[in-house]
């Protein structure tokens, strides 16, 4: 899977999402690159090989995975500034936007820690920690505790 294909991908999965951000389906920098690179890049891409990377069709789910999380990350990001209104017995609900896609990400990042997580160093207070790898590339604190 190419780049373009990436894109289309993006586009038909997440259309609402990415018009509710500001942005479009396409591989430009004020668009969607950046997930397209950030998902090549968990998928151990060299920072050389990410303008002509073609994914074998044996990672496309892995790569599918790392999409969603990459560009919805982006999409939150973008939404975060979001908050509603009431005035006049009017309500917008502009924060609503941002609650969808905060649990789509959710989602995306646990399907990503199905494809890529591994367990780690032990328990802390009786649970244990997923280190998640390149999605929380802190200290032990910035671990996902479960």
């Amino acid at each position: 899977m190419n780049r373009a294909t990436a894109a289309a991908k993006i586009g038909l999965r997440w259309p609402a999402q990415l018009t509710d951000a500001g942005l479009t389906a396409t591989d430009t920098s004020a668009n969607i690159s950046e997930p397209i690179d950030d998902a090549l890049r968990l998928l151990g891409y060299g920072e050389a090989d990410l303008a002509t990377a073609d994914v074998p069709v044996e990672d496309v789910p892995d790569y599918l995975a790392a999409l969603a999380y990459t560009t919805l990350s982006l999409v939150l990001a973008r939404l975060a500034d979001r908050f509603d209104l009431t005035t006049g017995g009017k309500s917008l609900r502009l924060q609503q936007s941002f609650a969808n896609t905060e649990r789509l990400l959710a989602r995306a990042a646990s399907d990503v820690l199905a494809r890529f997580g591994s367990l780690t160093g032990g328990a802390r207070d009786g649970v244990i920690g997923l280190d998640l790898n390149y999605l929380s590339p802190g200290p032990l604190d910035d671990r996902v505790w479960v």
